[in-house]
């Protein structure tokens, strides 16, 4: 975790914090409040849970996740930063990819809009997710969006 941006750290850890639990929901919004300031807080906390619920009920396989300590990153956190990532970077088509592979049909929309407000409430408090390649280097696939073969590879390498 460590080789992670501050944006995609907090990502994680808001993850693996809710993975805790309802119990664990004042650190999730202190993970949010740091992450997003008091403006973006609400919307942001609003975005998370609607994205955590429909991954709980919806997501098309048990998605794994590590343990707050661990420094490992696993394929499917690495999914949910591309989802953020592909948003911000403004490469719907690759967003809509990515929310499509966790969820089926009309829940891959609305993961996609939820996940779409959390990357504008980071992003306006500069917690950006860079875009990474199969290798994990950021901005190591170009300027523009990656074409349909590169978008595949970037997805089955994380995997």
């Amino acid at each position: 975790m460590s080789a992670l941006t501050a944006g995609e750290q907090a990502l994680v850890m808001l993850f693996r914090q809710r993975l805790e639990g309802e119990g664990a929901l004042p650190q999730v919004r202190t993970l949010l409040y740091l992450a997003c300031g008091v403006s973006g807080v609400e919307v942001a906390l609003a975005s998370f849970e609607a994205m955590f619920g429909l991954l709980a009920r919806r997501a098309r396989r048990v998605l794994g996740f590590h343990r707050a300590t661990c420094e490992a990153v696993s394929a499917d956190e690495r999914v949910l930063l591309g989802l953020i990532a592909a948003h911000q970077a403004g490469w719907a088509a690759q967003a809509a990819g990515l929310a499509r592979w966790l969820v089926p049909g009309a829940a891959a929309d609305e993961l996609g809009a939820h996940a779409q407000a959390l990357a504008r409430a980071l992003a306006q408090r500069s917690r950006h997710v860079p875009v990474r390649d199969r290798f994990g280097r950021r901005g190591a696939i170009g300027s523009g969006p990656p074409s349909g073969a590169v978008a595949v590879e970037l997805y089955h390498a994380s995997h």
